[in-house]
């Protein structure tokens, strides 16, 4: 341990040594200072502050010693949890990302599944105001559940107009879960929807390029488009030079 590391704890009460009666500058551990040092180590090593190992080196109750192991007990089951949710999340990215070249622009009929967004960007003008700030930093600090999701207005694409909303995105069985704020989010229900696969390039956006080959779909089959396509990002790659981006895209239809 750094010599820093043991004057935080003597100053903090977890050591105690004697100090050189002459100059001070020196100290004299003696055995039941390891025994104390042995046992905070283990302390931070199962994630308490240096003020709660203090504490818990310090108590004289032990019932303040099971409060503190409760609300620890309680705090890496969340880590865990959460963890495990990544874990799945990156699993199924992994699994998309495999996939992704094979199944670039396969439009499939599928259920779109029912996803929270939360926009923040209209045709690159930012749409955050102040008392967004924290809903927005909260949202963000729950990726990779929480993704970007780009929506774009359908008769607008079918005029060629080239109309982008970009939202962080969350489906909505992980909301509950992560304790996410929606006052500033729409709900997207789960519902009958076309999905694909599209890929773009370069720093501008391209949603009618990308689109294309769904809208052409809808025309040849004569199928009835019940709202706007939204997406997520799932695999982003080459920023530096020519910036990758591959998402999935749910369009909502109501008949064939």
């Amino acid at each position: 341990m750094s010599t820093e590391g043991l004057r935080l704890y003597e100053r903090i009460g977890i050591l105690n040594p004697q100090r050189d009666t002459n100059s001070g500058a020196y100290r004299t551990y003696e055995h039941f200072d390891f025994t104390a040092l042995i046992r905070a180590r283990g302390y931070h090593y199962a994630g308490f502050s240096s003020k709660e190992i203090a504490g818990l080196i310090n108590a004289d109750d032990i019932k303040e010693v099971i409060g503190q192991y409760g609300i620890r007990e309680h705090e890496l089951e969340h880590e865990i949890w959460k963890k495990q949710m990544i874990l799945q999340n990156i699993r199924e990215l992994r699994d998309l990302s495999a996939k992704a070249e094979r199944n670039l622009w396969n439009i499939t009929v599928c259920e779109q599944p029912a996803m929270f967004r939360f926009p923040f960007m209209s045709d690159a003008v930012f749409l955050l105001h102040a008392e967004q700030e924290k809903t927005f930093q909260q949202w963000i600090a729950n990726s990779p559940m929480v993704f970007i999701s780009q929506s774009n207005d359908w008769e607008q694409l079918l005029s060629g107009k080239e109309q982008i909303t970009a939202a962080l995105g969350v489906f909505e069985n992980y909301v509950s879960a992560l304790e996410l704020d929606l006052q500033w989010a729409s709900y997207h229900p789960a519902s009958r929807a076309l999905y694909t696969i599209v890929l773009e390039q370069g720093d501008g956006f391209q949603p009618l390029s990308c689109l294309n080959p769904l809208m052409e779909y809808v025309k040849k089959h004569n199928i009835a488009v019940a709202g706007n396509p939204v997406s997520r990002t799932f695999l982003s790659l080459n920023k530096r030079e020519n910036y990758t981006r591959y998402r999935e895209v749910w369009l909502p239809v109501s008949r064939f």
